[in-house]
């Protein structure tokens, strides 16, 4: 079943073209953006805003978070009135920013001691995307808390691909880029064909996860 509120921390390029396709796909979404006007113009667009990230998480089971870096990002959610003073246990974090996959692992281990899941699920497609809702989004994270959380994400873009239960997808999205796609990890479906899926040359360029656990660990 598909979430009813969803609350949206990031009113930037990207952030709030994603937000105004939350709203057109049915959701109450309640946002937060340090810019008022970013939040005074998509409360004139149905959002509900909220003064603090902690306020947003206290009415929001899911909280997406795409803002600039990873300080911010620790910010929004750990720092003082941050999501985790005000979210509720099984509630989800969505990171869809392109953070360091240590500052992610950190993120969602101080989560899970709240009870509260977390998906890393950073997207390409620029801000056309962004507006056209036609967005790439690799999401790593618990299967269920995907499937619990598609619906939600599929409001924003056209190609959603759970690269599996750890959270590398930020680490994933960066290989792409940095190094011309020559490596993709898959830890659901070793045999899974992602490249083909996203449309990439190089589909038999693929290294199973398993191979690219030393990179998380340096």
């Amino acid at each position: 079943m598909m979430e009813k509120r969803v609350g949206f921390i990031g009113l930037g390029i990207m952030g709030m073209p994603m937000a105004r396709n939350l709203i057109k796909a049915g959701l109450e979404v309640v946002v937060h953006d340090r810019t008022i006007s970013k939040v005074e113009q998509m409360v004139s667009e149905g959002a509900k805003k909220a003064d603090s990230p902690k306020e947003l998480a206290e009415e929001s089971p899911v909280v997406i978070t795409i803002v600039s870096d990873t300080p911010d990002v620790e910010s929004v959610i750990l720092g003082e009135n941050g999501i985790i003073e005000g979210i509720k246990a099984d509630s989800v974090v969505i990171d869809m920013s392109t953070i360091s996959p240590q500052a992610t692992q950190k993120i969602a281990a101080r989560l899970r001691e709240k009870g509260v899941y977390m998906l890393d699920a950073p997207v390409s497609g620029g801000e056309q995307g962004a507006v056209n809702g036609t967005l790439s989004i690799m999401v790593g994270g618990d299967a269920k808390i995907f499937k619990r959380c598609q619906p939600i994400l599929e409001a924003m873009g056209k190609n959603i691909i759970h690269v599996g239960k750890t959270l590398l997808a930020s680490l994933l999205s960066r290989t792409f880029v940095e190094f011309g796609y020559s490596v993709i990890a898959i830890d659901a479906d070793p045999d899974a064909n992602l490249a083909a899926t996203l449309g990439f040359p190089h589909p038999e360029k693929i290294t199973p996860i398993s191979e690219m656990s030393a990179l998380i660990e340096e």
